[in-house]
């Protein structure tokens, strides 16, 4: 199987389960009045403190979210996004889990997408920590559980968009990113890298390292 072909495939297959909207779309999603607050400030720091501090007051970290916070979080998370940069990264891989209800996809693993590049050398961090272990089944198997409900750890489902997000920035040139990240990425994150990335990549898999 060709990796190129795979991740192409994968990136497909990511927008049309896992919610991932154009930007035009997006946009219409986002907040009216949160927006109209963020135009206040001049400073782009300011904003994206200000965003910040409405990710963190509306409860994005916790699991009881009603529907009008849910909306608030997810455009904060966007307009971040739209902000860029680096300086808004790790606020976006801290959010990476939190799902819109409106639409049941990540905020900001769209938003990290969009940063590109050094977004993902941070996502790449995500796959190296202890706790995102490699899921100990067949890519068949995992893939079906997960597109019928199956409940994640956090762990897991930090882990698993981490790395559909790399896989949507590096998606275009894979093939120069595997020769690099091989030889320097710890065999198990990169393991858990293309584990995720088979799991929904190619349905034609019984092995989560096949490529």
């Amino acid at each position: 199987m060709k990796v190129n072909r795979q991740i192409t495939f994968c990136v497909i297959v990511i927008q049309l389960i896992f919610g991932f909207l154009s930007s035009v779309q997006a946009q219409e999603m986002v907040d009216k009045a949160l927006q109209a607050q963020v135009d206040h400030y001049t400073n782009m720091a300011l904003k994206i403190k200000f965003l910040s501090s409405v990710i963190r007051s509306a409860g994005a970290a916790s699991g009881e979210i009603n529907n009008t916070n849910n909306v608030r979080i997810s455009s904060a998370i966007t307009l971040l996004g739209q902000i860029g940069g680096t300086n808004v990264i790790d606020m976006l891989i801290t959010n990476l889990t939190f799902l819109d209800k409106r639409y049941n996809g990540s905020p900001a693993s769209r938003a990290l997408v969009s940063i590109g590049e050094p977004a993902a050398a941070k996502l790449l961090d995500v796959l190296k920590e202890p706790s995102a272990e490699v899921i100990q089944e067949t890519s068949q198997d995992m893939r079906a559980k997960l597109l019928h409900g199956y409940k994640e750890s956090p762990d897991e489902s930090r882990v698993r968009w981490a790395a559909l997000t790399i896989g949507m920035i590096e998606g275009s040139h894979w093939k120069e990113f595997e020769e690099q990240q091989k030889k320097t990425l710890p065999k198990k994150a990169w393991d858990r890298l293309m584990q995720y990335v088979v799991i929904i990549g190619n349905p034609d898999s019984k092995s989560p390292t096949a490529h």
